[in-house]
């Protein structure tokens, strides 16, 4: 094989990855994301942020995405048993993810391109949503004001990338996550109707943040143009 058919079938596989992982992941919210736990659902749940680290792999992704993509996998296989332990042990891995992400874009950024103003909104919604988590009771709650100023640094050194808005959209993505996530585990009980789709939101947006943050800033050049 020459290095220009090796160069094909790498970006060949890596597109195949985005669309096989998009297909995967609308099959998922469509059709099992409502349904009750078992192994299928659990195994089916996986399969998207699989078919990125595919992708990721195909097209040399930076380490550190590469990381944050496999502890996504394992988060993903946690959230979907629906228990308190699989939300403990998803909150570990949410956290050591969003501190993949905010070291890699420190590594790629630029300062002089942060401007005040979206800091500024990014640095108010990240407070309001902190104040919102203090004023609630639960065992979770110190780590989701974790997550959420994570997700708030995550935001702002992706504001600080030079002209990317797909990283900035998964960023976003990110810190949106953290108040779904907020809201199905303090205000929204199990016989709550909202409770499900809620829950696929957050799952279908998750997914999101880690395709926009791969195909933005997790190889050398971003992957798509927005």
């Amino acid at each position: 094989m020459t290095v220009l058919q090796e160069i094909a079938l790498r970006q060949s596989l890596t597109y195949a990855g985005f669309v096989t992982a998009a297909v995967l992941a609308l099959l998922y919210a469509g059709l099992l994301s409502y349904r009750p736990t078992s192994i299928h659902r659990s195994v089916a749940v996986v399969l998207p942020t699989m078919g990125l680290l595919v992708a990721a792999f195909a097209n040399f992704a930076a380490p550190l995405i590469l990381i944050a993509l496999g502890i996504a996998v394992l988060t993903d296989a946690a959230l979907s048993r629906r228990s308190k332990p699989g939300w403990q042990s998803a909150s570990i891995g949410i956290l050591v993810l969003q501190a993949l992400y905010f070291i890699h874009f420190l590594t790629r950024s630029s300062f002089q391109d942060l401007h005040v103003l979206p800091a500024g909104v990014v640095i108010g919604v990240a407070l309001l949503l902190d104040i919102n988590l203090r004023k609630l009771g639960c065992d979770l709650k110190d780590p989701l004001r974790v997550q959420g100023a994570l997700a708030a640094g995550v935001l702002l050194a992706a504001l600080c990338l030079p002209n990317n808005p797909l990283a900035i959209l998964g960023a976003g993505a990110l810190l949106l996550s953290v108040q779904l996530r907020a809201v199905i585990q303090l205000r929204l009980t199990s016989p709550n109707r909202a409770l499900i789709p809620t829950a696929m939101a957050l799952w279908f947006l998750t997914f999101v943040a880690n395709a926009a943050i791969l195909a933005g800033a997790g190889f050398a050049q971003p992957l798509f143009s927005i």
